[in-house]
């Protein structure tokens, strides 16, 4: 189960790699969002020990 939603977790990552480039046509207060988006994927598996967390986990919202 952790591996699988380190899996997904790890995708959605790579989906949004884009906006850290110097030139992502993005406005600091979107940015922002966006890092913000990724910093709760990244902490996403922190403290998961069980398979009821693991299956309780709530994905954070990718901004528009």
């Amino acid at each position: 189960e952790l591996a699988s939603l380190r899996s997904k977790r790890n995708k959605l990552l790579l989906d949004c790699d884009w906006i850290e480039l110097p030139n992502a046509p993005l406005t600091a207060s979107i940015k922002i969002e966006w890092q913000t988006y990724r910093t709760n994927l990244r902490n996403l598996t922190n403290g998961l020990t069980t398979v009821e967390q693991v299956e309780a986990v709530i994905w954070p919202t990718k901004p528009e």
